[in-house]
């Protein structure tokens, strides 16, 4: 009985007021600013009357400003039902933070699949088994990240690195890293001034590197923010401390694109 209405942000459309709507606009309606919102606002409301509408916003951390008040709108005028999607850490509009803030919602946090939950889940995408290994292998290169299980068995099926033995799955070699993993992590790394993505390189290419080792050769300052961005996590081994990558995938997909001359 609900009526059900996508919206996805994406930070292509982000300069572009009420971009991730735009595609409700009605031929032969539009406008701008309040005339283009209360367009697609009609477009919203007039497909089926009876029904409620349930509005489904994902990556509501890239909508534009005016895409995110429509979303606030409609929700505390009591037009629509909303389930949005926000990365952890992600900065959000102010309009979508009120929709949990002043108790309209409620927010769900999502951590990452434990080793079972990332077998199962695996096991379901693969309509099949997991040997013992396999399962921690997965486990340990996706540390329970969705996405990044479905690229990593997409590519590793594809490749050959995972193979079926009568509906048991087993994974050979390396981890393998898709064309959708390098897109994602470029994007996390795009803004990176060349010192930090010089010394993002060198955990890529030598980690565990010792932190003294690394401070040494590499910009203090810039260790520092990459660890703060998620990028590098530091951990403490016996009496050394040493860098790694903020996430085993992500000098995967670094180390692929560094230069033979410069590894």
């Amino acid at each position: 009985g609900w009526q059900v209405e996508w919206a996805v942000g994406t930070a292509s459309a982000r300069d572009l007021p009420l971009g991730a709507f735009l595609h409700l606009v009605p031929e032969g309606r539009g406008g701008r600013g309040e005339a283009l919102l209360g367009a697609i606002v009609d477009a919203l409301l007039e497909r089926d009357p009876t029904a409620s509408l349930l509005l489904v916003v994902d990556d509501a951390h890239l909508l534009d400003p005016a895409s995110a008040t429509l979303v606030h709108r409609l929700v505390m005028t009591g037009r629509a039902f909303a389930v949005a999607t926000v990365r952890t850490g992600e900065p959000v509009a102010d309009s979508i933070r009120l929709l949990w803030r002043d108790d309209a919602g409620t927010v769900l946090e999502l951590p990452p699949f434990d080793p079972a939950g990332t077998t199962e889940l695996a096991a379901t995408l693969l309509d099949g088994s997991l040997d013992a290994a396999t399962a921690d292998t997965l486990f340990e290169i996706t540390r329970g990240n969705a996405l990044f299980l479905r690229e990593l068995l997409a590519e590793g099926v594809r490749q050959g690195t995972l193979r079926s033995d009568s509906g048991r799955w087993t994974w050979r070699g390396p981890p393998v890293v898709s064309m959708g993993l390098r897109d994602f992590v470029g994007a996390r790394i795009a803004n990176l001034d060349p010192v930090a993505r010089a010394a993002l390189e060198v955990v890529a290419v030598c980690e565990p590197i010792g932190l003294a080792l690394m401070r040494h050769i590499t910009d203090p300052a810039a260790v520092e923010a990459l660890e703060r961005e998620g990028l590098l996590e530091v951990s403490l081994e016996g009496a050394r401390r040493v860098v790694r990558s903020g996430h085993p995938l992500f000098g995967e997909a670094v180390r692929i694109d560094v230069p033979s001359v410069r590894t």
